[in-house]
């Protein structure tokens, strides 16, 4: 976030409208000085390292958490989002980038395990990206299913290639007519093969299709 957070006071005096000059347009367009500069790159390398160091095998989806023992698919996107980042920087190189872009949607998008509806698992195995059997729920979020599509479609314009096609085919997948949601039943009620495949994690919420609560821990 603090990364963010300075890309965006960096940005900010190209983007101001006309109008009168706020305190903050002000500081926004103080220049960084060499210090600065130098604290910013060093957490943006920091985070990017994150996403790079911290996978599974061979799926290498990133963490949800440094400690968690699963991937998060609003995680992924962020991770897949940082590639074009890492290359442009000069972090890796762009082979690089792209394999490991290769190696997750290869892992996520051909599976009919980890989605329904084609809204993926909010936490996908970070090792195989199916279904995790490290008892977290068994659900779907239409927002952190939003956030994997906003990165993937970032890697896919900046690799094009398999790296596009694999991405195009996760938009064309998602039906948005049918999102899960908090009344209605669960999307994967019913659904003998993700039962399946989850069975290590199922609980009577599927049974029901009530909406099982987050567990963070």
């Amino acid at each position: 976030m603090l990364a963010l957070s300075l890309l965006v006071c960096r940005s900010l005096p190209e983007a101001v409208a006309d109008g009168p000059i706020t305190d903050a347009d002000a500081a926004a367009a103080t220049p960084f000085s060499t210090d600065d500069e130098a604290l910013l790159d060093e957490v943006q390398h920091a985070t990017f390292l994150y996403f790079w160091r911290e996978v599974g095998t061979p799926a290498e989806l990133v963490r949800d958490r440094k400690k968690a023992p699963v991937s998060s698919i609003a995680a992924v996107g962020f991770q897949l989002s940082s590639l074009p980042i890492g290359v442009e920087h000069g972090w890796i190189a762009r082979a690089e980038g792209e394999a490991r872009a290769l190696a997750v949607l290869r892992a996520l998008v051909p599976r009919r395990d980890n989605k329904r509806f084609g809204f993926y698992l909010h936490y996908p195995d970070m090792n195989s990206g199916g279904c995790s059997h490290a008892g977290y729920e068994v659900l779907a979020s239409t927002v952190d299913h939003a956030l994997f599509l906003t990165g993937a479609i970032t890697a896919g314009e900046y690799f094009g290639g398999e790296v596009a096609r694999l991405v195009d085919r996760a938009l064309a997948e998602t039906d948005w007519r049918r999102p899960p949601d908090r009344t209605a039943t669960s999307p994967w009620d019913g659904s003998r093969t993700i039962r399946a495949a989850c069975k290590a994690v199922a609980t009577s919420s599927m049974r029901t299709g009530r909406w099982p609560a987050t567990r963070k821990g």
